[in-house]
């Protein structure tokens, strides 16, 4: 393809990957302990070679709606800074009007792979979980097109 980059041979076929089917996504081997097998094509019963689903890097990637924004979430223990799952819910600051509910990525999944939504651009909103028994919360104002909130 000369000079363009992210225009190999196999783009076209690769626009059509299917995230969460596994005969259709896309793979790249991990040397990180992940939930997923990598599938070697040659003997499908060896479960030791981790992988990491990366259709989303390929296939047609959904624009993020007009008036929208993506909010990206992790959360790292404060004692060893490791992501951990944590259960989240994001409220709209005013009226607490409950947004959206789901959980963060831990060590198994790549380093860029993060809990995601989409929410009204230029919105204030609080995210709220639990840190043992305690409830904890953290303001976030949305003004970018796409942001990564730090937890705590």
């Amino acid at each position: 393809t000369g000079k363009d980059l992210n225009q190999g041979w196999f783009t076209g076929r690769a626009s059509q990957a299917i995230m969460d089917d596994p005969l259709r996504a896309i793979y790249a081997s991990s040397f990180k302990r992940t939930p997923i097998h990598f599938p070697l094509v040659w003997d499908r019963r060896i479960r030791f070679v981790y992988a990491v689903n990366v259709s989303a890097r390929y296939a047609g990637k959904q624009a993020i709606p007009e008036g929208q924004m993506e909010l990206m979430v992790v959360y790292r223990n404060p004692t060893n800074q490791e992501r951990e799952t944590i259960d989240f819910r994001i409220e709209e600051i005013g009226d607490n009007k409950q947004l959206f509910t789901g959980k963060t990525r831990d060590e198994r999944f790549d380093s860029n792979d993060h809990a995601a939504c989409y929410l009204p651009r230029n919105g204030k909103y609080r995210i709220c979980w639990k840190e043992g028994d305690t409830e904890r919360s953290k303001e976030v104002e949305a003004k970018e097109l796409t942001e990564l909130v730090r937890l705590p």
